[in-house]
């Protein structure tokens, strides 16, 4: 049954214009986020937090007899009535049985009711941050099959001997997936992953789509994923790491807590040479981080080739260009990543009088902000708030690095800046 339903991005503008997501700052063990905008996007979260428990049971109750407006999760059977039906059928999910579930299937900006056989056991990963979300959940277990293309021999040690289901990082093949015995296909709510999900689905393949790149919407991924697998403590733990940094930010530069006229301005880049427009996840993030996007288009990106000159226009003229780029968390030469990639913006303003710095796009959403923070505002954040943050990432979070006692400061390139190269 697949019903389209709103997407719901409240929780995005409230956070970017600095108010911050609210969570409870208890010790580990009583800690309980206090978020109501639906992150756990599974079908009976009829109280839309981040927990399917009993609240939801309190909640349905209280809809049932009118004491209550329908939420946007609350039929959790999806037969278009909130009953006793409902109330027996989270039950059940409370119980963790298993059973069929209704889940918010992400698909770019939409928002459909699709059924999963729940819980989830074996999957196959597609994709880089639905990999690096799942690691760290601590899913590592149940991905049987990876994405082609080249892997981060480091970041992702733990899985380089997983068999592959294609020759990149998009797709996946119908005849390598049947090979595995699989109960889905895990990937981003991109369009251009797993293009072929049509012919994945009418083999019998679940496609189970969630954001996990998208700035904000990643939590619902983590969380949602965190149900799926029956991963939901750590789930919830890096969710907590996550809002902490948003929480960090609002406080700091959020609207409000610091003086428009003195907000750092920026443009940012992905690939070699494309701009991001205000459709784009990388515009969020540095808006996210505190900083005034001159980006004036829509599109997800615009192309600044090598001759052309309409990225010189004064109005283009920006503080700092984030530049975005994957590096791994290996060994990297600075001067040579920096010598490819500033080539195309060596003659802005923004090079010459402003801020140029290459950031690892291999890292979470949450990590990546917290350097551009640093960077844009290294007064209020201090200079070493995203190598802080990352290390607390790796430690907590990704075992196969950790057990290895790997620095972010030693082992890795995370921030190439021109003071870092000749």
């Amino acid at each position: 049954m697949n019903t389209k339903i709103i997407a719901i991005f409240a929780v995005i503008v409230v956070v970017v214009a600095g108010i911050g997501a609210v969570f409870m700052m208890n010790d580990s063990k009583t800690y309980r986020s206090d978020d109501d905008t639906g992150r756990l996007m599974v079908y009976g979260n009829a109280n839309n937090d981040d927990y399917l428990d009993n609240e939801d049971i309190k909640a349905l109750e209280d809809i049932i007899a009118g004491n209550m407006e329908k939420t946007p999760l609350s039929d959790a059977n999806q037969d278009g009535v909130i009953n006793e039906a409902d109330v027996e059928w989270v039950k059940r999910m409370i119980n963790r049985d298993a059973m069929e579930i209704y889940y918010q299937y992400a698909y770019g900006n939409e928002r459909t009711a699709k059924t999963l056989s729940y819980p989830l056991k074996r999957i196959v990963a597609v994709g880089i941050d639905v990999t690096i979300t799942l690691k760290a959940i601590g899913a590592v277990d149940n991905i049987v099959a990876m994405h082609g293309g080249s892997l981060d021999s480091t970041l992702f040690s733990d899985l380089l001997n997983l068999p592959k289901v294609s020759n990149s990082v998009g797709i996946a093949d119908l005849e390598e997936v049947s090979k595995h015995n699989v109960d889905a296909v895990v990937t981003h709510d991109n369009r251009v992953f797993v293009s072929n999900e049509s012919i994945l689905t009418a083999a019998g393949i679940d496609v189970v789509r969630v954001a996990t790149s998208d700035g904000l919407e990643s939590l619902a991924g983590m969380l949602t994923l965190g149900y799926f697998l029956q991963k939901e403590d750590q789930a919830n733990e890096y969710v907590r790491f996550c809002d902490e940094i948003i929480s960090e930010l609002g406080s700091k530069v959020g609207k409000g807590k610091i003086n428009e006229s003195e907000r750092m301005t920026a443009l940012s880049v992905v690939m070699d040479n494309y701009l991001s427009g205000s459709s784009s996840p990388y515009y969020a993030a540095t808006e996210l981080a505190g900083a005034r996007n001159l980006a004036d288009w829509t599109e997800t990106t615009r192309l600044f080739p090598k001759g052309d000159e309409w990225l010189f226009d004064p109005k283009y003229d920006a503080d700092c260009i984030i530049h975005m780029r994957s590096m791994g968390y290996g060994e990297v030469n600075k001067q040579t990543t920096w010598n490819t990639y500033s080539e195309f913006f060596k003659d802005t303003y923004t090079y010459q009088e402003g801020i140029y710095v290459i950031i690892n796009g291999d890292m979470p959403v949450s990590i990546r902000v917290a350097y551009i923070a640093s960077i844009l505002y290294p007064e209020l954040f201090g200079e070493d708030w995203g190598d802080k943050k990352n290390q607390e990432f790796v430690d907590r979070f990704v075992s196969n690095l950790s057990d290895k006692g790997y620095d972010v400061t030693k082992d890795g390139t995370f921030c190439i800046t021109s003071d870092m190269v000749n």
